[in-house]
């Protein structure tokens, strides 16, 4: 039995039900992902990026069990086609992501997944040509990921604006 916290599955219905979608009109491009806070708890102004090394174990071992695809194909939603598409699911994209211990404010992207749809049987394959492996391909991008800060300058402008005149000078002392 799949370990339910590492399962393809860990998403929703509508997610699953898209990729289905996408799949039929043949769109087969990048797909984008942003995580994001929409609201802080009330009592704080920030948080701290946090959880890196376990979003990237989650996607360098992104798998589509049998079990799963069985799961699928018992909904009745998706087509054979689809779900032939998924059985060598490998995540393939890259990530960028704000350092370990970076300040965010809400609104401001901490991690972004780019990574392309999976196609339909002959439009090309998914899998790497290179010996790279997915934690290599990650870590490569590392430049990226560093300047993942600089992308949400504009949302810490508008947040920092919003903090009360005390909580202001606070932060300008500390920061």
């Amino acid at each position: 039995m799949t370990d339910p916290a590492a399962s393809a599955l860990l998403t929703d219905l509508y997610e699953l039900t898209m990729l289905q979608a996408y799949y039929d009109r043949g769109m087969n491009g990048a797909a984008v992902f942003e995580f994001f806070s929409r609201k802080l708890p009330r009592e704080r102004n920030f948080l701290m990026a946090a959880g890196l090394e376990q979003v990237l174990d989650y996607l360098c071992g992104l798998r589509i069990t049998s079990e799963e695809l069985a799961f699928l194909d018992g909904t009745g939603r998706f087509s054979a086609g689809f779900l032939m598409s998924l059985e060598d699911l490998r995540f393939t994209g890259r990530v960028d992501a704000m350092p370990e211990g970076t300040l965010f404010f809400a609104d401001e992207p901490i991690l972004r997944v780019i990574a392309p749809m999976p196609r339909k049987s002959g439009s090309g394959s998914r899998k790497g040509s290179s010996s790279r492996t997915c934690r290599e391909d990650i870590r490569s991008s590392e430049q990226r990921m560093r300047s993942m800060r600089s992308l949400g300058a504009r949302s810490r402008v508008r947040s920092y604006r919003s903090l009360h005149h005390k909580e202001r000078q606070v932060f300008a002392e500390v920061g």
